[in-house]
């Protein structure tokens, strides 16, 4: 799965960070299986983000990105 960053035309900043946001959370509920688990994952600090909530990183672009990237590591069993 990969997360789509492209925005369109008049779709404004804060939406396309939205609508990124969701994709992940969609993501973590298929990975995690349940709303609690991912609910709980996601205001869990995470190491793999130097301490930050997972839903704390989901405010820019790039935060989001890097939170996905997380749950595709943890997918594939990298765990670290």
């Amino acid at each position: 799965m990969e997360l789509q960053t492209t925005t369109q035309a008049n779709t404004t900043p804060k939406e396309s960070v939205e609508v990124a946001s969701m994709n992940v959370i969609d993501h973590a509920l298929v990975l995690f299986g349940s709303a609690e688990q991912t609910v709980r994952w996601l205001k869990t600090p995470n190491q793999a983000l130097a301490g930050v909530r997972p839903w704390d990183y989901l405010d820019s672009p790039a935060h989001v990105e890097r939170v996905f990237v997380v749950l595709n590591r943890l997918e594939h069993g990298v765990f670290s």
